[in-house]
């Protein structure tokens, strides 16, 4: 399988936050239909990556967009130890890249300790996330180049 992961450092999210400003002056319908279009292409890709066992979990993947707000959400209860793992395989590196601190999520999702299952991280929505992400980078670059000259 390819492996289609893409990491965004911090300097390129300064970057589009910078070409997001300048494109929310310029055109908030525009802005608008852009967060759409990123919010169902990371549901996407996260719907086609996710593993399958039952398919609950693939099911749960949505997402919607309302004028200058999107969101993209798994709401399977399971799906951040399915993301992220459990146990000592825990892994946060791909939320990590988007700037989301590791202590955040690892207390979010601490067991009680009654259990030991050692799950591997098997990552579908924030590599979904940050190429989304890059994909919209690139589009407001070239709409921002395009339209502002």
């Amino acid at each position: 399988m390819k492996d289609n992961r893409i990491k965004i450092n911090p300097g390129d999210l300064a970057l589009l936050n910078k070409k997001l400003n300048k494109l929310k002056k310029f055109s908030k319908q525009e802005f608008s239909d852009e967060l759409g279009r990123t919010a169902a292409d990371i549901a996407s890709v996260a719907v086609r990556e996710v593993v399958v066992d039952t398919g609950n979990l693939k099911q749960s993947i949505s997402w919607g967009a309302t004028k200058l707000q999107a969101h993209v959400e798994a709401n399977a209860v399971y799906a951040p130890f399915v993301e992220f793992g459990t146990g000592s395989n825990v892994s946060t590196s791909d939320a990590q890249a988007l700037g989301i601190e590791p202590s955040m999520i690892k207390a979010m999702f601490k067991g009680k300790g009654e259990k030991k299952i050692n799950l591997k991280p098997r990552p579908f929505f924030f590599p979904a996330v940050r190429a989304g992400f890059n994909e919209l980078l690139v589009r407001l670059k070239k709409t921002i180049k395009t339209d502002l000259q």
